[in-house]
């Protein structure tokens, strides 16, 4: 998350260099957000998929 040089990781470790931890947590929040779609999508789509009567 951190070696290009841009995105969500560099810009939690940016803030934390910072000490801006308000945007450091919302960050950490907005990860866990996306990673708990992305979970629920997967799982539908497992469900589509391996359907069986």
């Amino acid at each position: 998350m951190l070696v290009g040089g841009t995105g969500i990781g560099y810009f939690v470790w940016n803030e934390w260099n910072n000490l801006s931890l308000t945007n450091v947590i919302f960050a950490i929040l907005m990860i866990g957000v996306v990673g708990m779609l992305l979970d629920l999508v997967f799982g539908l789509l497992t469900r589509l998929v391996s359907y069986q009567e």
